[in-house]
């Protein structure tokens, strides 16, 4: 149960929650949370077989002291689960997993929260939800309207440290029915921790209805949140598998977000108060303040004047439709009658931390795994423009190795179709696109090197002829981008 300084939802509280909960941690405890929320550290632990497999055993065991009959409070969800569909995928390692990463293997909290997350499935969805993962046909017509609105979206890019970042832009689905908003929310964020990288390192919140200060925008079209809504929006953050690493809220300096900032303060819960950063400012201030925590603002689905962006958010909405589709073919009888072969099995949503992403266009190039691969296409660049076509494999073999074999990372292709990445397994192909790109980088570098500002002046040569010479205003040649990753 929230406590009772939870229960008040007053806009001039919101900054002394936030300073009670740093007030409680020590100096070390608020240097690692900075750290952790600037990109500069991960407190997820270093993952070994028997780290996961004594953690996963731990757990088994607290949850079946949990279901004793003096928990069957908290245990009630579960307990329906297992009597219900003994063949639920909350049985799964992969999902339980995904309980003891968002607690950072601790698996007496691991526990708790899943016994937490089946009830809040079984009070918003029923107990159908129990057996199978979310889908959109759960979160029914509303919440599918909600869906289309955008405004509450994952970006298609990791930020600097390989975190997913979810935003909620214009009137953060607060258009909607409160219940229809919870299910919506809990489909989003369910839905995000599919791969294990999410799940290590955790996602980052930015809030930006794109109002500024002194916008000429009015308030009053905005739909405001019920005061009492923070108790279901309390249960959804300690229940879902996932680890809230920062909140980032960009809201203006006005009644009426003072108000919606004090609904999601509280909302978070005391766990998440201290990630929490309030902006304020212009559009332009508030884009370099998310900049320095490693935010990809390119990629904000927010135009200057307001509006959701919605092309990345519907090629996303595609690829969970169609590997909705997939798992429903590969787990019931009507595997049969639905074809398999339409998405294949190496279908990425979203590049890895140090994947290296083949496509057209600038977009990308913040990717850290694309930042980290041109680094070394840098370092070799000289050495492979004076090297012998052999020597220049060898050099391009070298890249395509740090790539899979130090870094751990893949070679990714877009899927213009399906809106998705594929993975490139064809050696031949890769090294191909590597040796695309040092020639790309050594036209870059010899266009940076033929380009001269010269000064000159004909002040001497005026009127030598009788007639004053007009110079001519010539305009800044535009540095070559190379950077198109074909």
């Amino acid at each position: 149960n929230p406590s009772t300084r939870d229960e008040v939802v007053n806009p001039y509280e919101v900054d002394a929650l936030v300073a009670q909960e740093w007030k409680h941690l020590s100096w070390k405890d608020r240097t690692v949370i900075q750290e952790e929320i600037h990109g500069v550290r991960c407190l997820a632990p270093e993952e070994t077989p028997e780290l996961m497999e004594h953690s996963l055993q731990l757990l088994h065991q607290h949850l079946q002291r949990l279901r004793q009959p003096h928990n069957n409070l908290l245990a009630r969800g579960f307990e329906v689960a297992q009597s219900t569909f003994p063949d639920t995928y909350l049985n799964t390692r992969e999902t339980r997993l995904k309980f003891l990463r968002a607690e950072l293997m601790d698996p007496q909290k691991a526990a708790v929260r899943l016994l937490k997350f089946c009830n809040l499935l079984l009070d918003i969805f029923g107990p159908e939800s129990l057996q199978f993962p979310l889908t959109t046909k759960d979160i029914g017509v509303k919440g599918n309207e909600g869906l289309r609105a955008g405004q509450f979206q994952i970006l298609p890019c990791r930020d600097r440290s390989g975190r997913r970042v979810f935003t909620l832009v214009g009137n953060m689905t607060f258009f909607l029915p409160l219940m229809d908003r919870i299910k919506l929310s809990i489909y989003l964020l369910n839905s995000t921790v599919d791969d294990e990288e999410t799940q290590q390192r955790g996602v980052v919140f930015v809030a930006w209805p794109g109002i500024s200060n002194t916008s000429t925008t009015s308030t009053s079209s905005l739909f405001l949140p019920d005061p009492k809504e923070h108790i279901i929006g309390m249960r959804l953050f300690e229940s879902i598998p996932l680890r809230v690493v920062a909140f980032h809220a960009c809201f203006p300096d006005t009644p009426t977000y003072h108000f919606i900032r004090s609904v999601i303060t509280v909302i978070v819960g005391s766990h998440n108060r201290a990630r929490m950063n309030f902006h304020t400012g212009e559009r332009t201030e508030i884009l370099y303040k998310l900049l320095g925590f490693g935010i990809p603002v390119d990629l904000l689905p927010l135009t200057e004047t307001g509006n959701v962006k919605l092309k990345n958010h519907q090629a996303w909405i595609k690829v969970r439709k169609v590997k909705e589709q997939r798992h429903y073919v590969l787990t019931t009888a009507a595997a049969n009658s639905l074809s398999s072969s339409s998405f294949d099995d190496d279908t990425i949503e979203c590049p890895g931390l140090n994947d290296v992403a083949f496509r057209f266009g600038t977009k990308y190039m913040s990717h850290p795994g694309n930042v980290m691969f041109w680094s070394l296409i840098e370092s070799k660049s000289e050495q492979h423009s004076r090297a012998s076509q052999e020597e220049k494999k060898e050099i391009t073999w070298w890249v395509i190795r740090q790539v899979k074999q130090v870094k751990h990372g893949r070679f990714l292709s877009w899927n213009a179709k399906y809106g998705s990445w594929s993975v490139i397994t064809d050696d031949a192909q890769t090294r191909t696109k590597v040796a695309v790109c040092f020639r790309d980088q050594k036209r870059r570098v010899q266009a940076n090197s033929n380009f001269q500002v010269t000064e000159s002046s004909t002040y001497e040569f005026e009127r030598q002829d009788g007639n004053k010479r007009k110079r001519l205003n010539g305009k800044e040649v535009d540095e070559c981008n190379c950077f198109n990753m074909s």
